[in-house]
């Protein structure tokens, strides 16, 4: 089980004392602390950065060199089409668009720097988020675990809302993103985007790529949207979903993001 990012064992252990101490019960020392801490196999959550296994392996001399040299050349193929996609699309004049797509980390509510808080049990709230690469245009989908999970049918029904929100001039979209299987790479997405383009609802809109960076190396602009609002919210305390919706708003105040709050229809 993961805990919060940003603390520490001691820290835990200062918090538990203070609420300890509030309840006037007895508080076990910090060697006793720390046992039943690692007995309950807790850990600290950290931002989501990327690991490449290949790459540590290759370090480790646990990869063969042929594997490790086709994996670098994957990777530098996938930037160079990336880079291509959106060098193209900044001389159609906004016919062909290319975004960058993913999930933030996980949102926590309340975000409260209290000890009683944080004892307290956390609704989830999860942005996923879109970025024009010519345009820095920023688009992200608010809901909390009580409208939705994390399923397929969630991400294919947001970014199908996304591309009917494109405007009826553009004639080609292209999706790049990592390979997650449950958000980007499942046939419920490729099916509701093959339908979408079938259905004509954009008459101009003829096609849409879906395309995927290499494991391990899925750095894109759209995680600047995710760094912006990480910096927004680092000494706010948020204690409604809501309140994520106007700390995002306010994360880039030059050219606000554009925030659609999921909302679930069951």
């Amino acid at each position: 089980m993961y805990l919060e990012a940003g603390l520490t064992v001691s820290k835990v252990y200062e918090m538990y004392k203070k609420h300890a101490d509030s309840e006037k019960a007895r508080c076990v020392s910090m060697k006793v602390f720390r046992q039943i801490f690692q007995e309950l196999n807790l850990g600290f959550f950290h931002p989501r950065k990327d690991q490449c296994d290949i790459c540590q392996g290759q370090k480790q001399g646990l990869i063969a060199e042929p594997m490790y040299d086709q994996h670098i050349e994957n990777k530098e193929q996938a930037r160079h089409y990336k880079a291509f996609d959106k060098e193209q699309a900044s001389k159609t004049g906004g016919s062909v668009r290319v975004f960058t797509m993913d999930l933030q980390q996980l949102l926590l509510c309340p975000k409260s720097f209290s000890s009683a808080v944080y004892y307290k049990r956390k609704l989830c709230v999860h942005n996923f988020t879109f970025y024009d690469t010519v345009s820095k245009d920023g688009s992200c989908y608010l809901w909390h675990e009580g409208e939705g999970g994390l399923d397929s049918d969630e991400f294919a029904s947001i970014v199908i809302h996304f591309l009917r929100s494109l405007p009826d001039n553009v004639q080609s979209v292209v999706l790049w993103s990592d390979g997650c299987t449950y958000q980007n790479r499942n046939a419920v997405l490729s099916s509701a985007i093959l339908r979408f383009v079938q259905s004509r609802e954009k008459p101009l809109l003829c096609e849409i790529h879906q395309k995927y960076l290499t494991k391990g190396h899925t750095q894109m602009e759209v995680d600047s949207m995710h760094a912006a609002t990480e910096t927004a919210s680092k000494n706010i305390e948020v204690f409604t979903p809501q309140e994520w919706e106007t700390i995002i708003k306010a994360a880039r105040p030059k050219q606000p993001y554009h925030i659609t709050t999921v909302i679930s229809h069951h």
